[in-house]
C-alpha cells in the first residue's frame, strides 16, 4: 500500500495516484463518499461533484499530510479494485478488504479571496469604517450590499476599486459571502 505520485498543480488543482489503498487509508472525502469508488469499471474516468475534507500532501514538505476543504470536482480514473488484507489490532485476524488503485484530479471552485487593502496606505477595509451595512435585493432579485462608509472608508474604497477595475470583489457580511461583483469602474464619493 503506497502513494505513488502527488503533484500540486496550483492552488486549485491537485493530482494524486493511489496504489492498492484500502478505503480507511484514503482521504476522508472518499471515506465519507464511498460511492465515488464502488462499482466502477476499470480504466474509466468518473467526474464527481462532491465536497468534504481532502488530505493533500504538499510537494515541498514530503509526506506531511494537511487537511484541505474541497468544494468542487473530484475526477477519478479508476484503475483496479483488488482484495487484500486490511489492518487489525495485534493478535486479531485482519479482514479481507477492497484495495483501490486510481488516479485523481481535484479541481476546487472555491475562489481564494484576499483582504481588501488600500493599495496606497495598506489599511484594511473593514467594519470599522462603516456607518451602515446591510443587504437588500436589486430589481432583478439579486443580492445587493448597501454600505455607507465614513470619510476614511470612502477613501480606502475609492483607492481599492480604482486598483481592481475589471476584477471581482467579494463582499462579506457577518462572515457570509453576500455578493461578488466585477468592478467596472472606480467607485468614489
Amino acid at each position: 500500500m503506497e502513494l505513488f505520485a502527488n503533484e500540486h498543480k496550483s492552488d486549485q488543482v491537485f493530482f494524486t495516484h493511489y496504489e492498492k489503498q484500502p478505503l480507511d487509508q484514503l482521504p476522508e472525502i472518499y471515506r465519507a463518499h464511498p460511492e465515488v469508488l464502488s462499482g466502477r469499471e476499470e480504466d474509466t474516468v468518473y467526474p464527481s461533484l462532491i465536497e468534504g475534507v481532502h488530505s493533500v500532501i504538499p510537494p515541498v514538505s514530503g509526506f506531511t499530510t494537511t487537511e484541505t476543504r474541497v468544494e468542487g470536482w473530484v475526477i477519478t480514473r479508476f484503475v483496479t479494485q483488488a482484495v487484500g488484507t486490511g489492518i487489525a489490532p495485534f493478535g486479531e485476524t485482519a479482514p479481507q478488504v477492497p484495495l483501490y488503485t486510481f488516479d485523481e484530479i481535484v479541481v476546487t471552485y472555491t475562489p481564494s479571496w484576499t483582504l481588501a487593502k488600500d493599495p496606497i496606505t495598506n489599511e484594511i477595509l473593514n467594519g470599522a469604517y462603516f456607518k451602515y451595512a446591510g443587504v437588500s435585493q436589486s430589481q432583478t432579485g439579486l443580492p445587493v450590499a448597501t454600505i455607507t462608509f465614513d470619510d476614511k472608508g470612502k477613501e480606502i474604497f475609492c483607492n481599492l476599486t480604482t486598483e481592481i477595475v475589471g476584477q471581482q470583489m467579494a463582499i462579506f457580511v457577518g462572515g457570509q459571502l453576500v455578493t461578488s461583483p466585477v468592478i467596472r469602474e472606480s467607485i468614489c464619493g
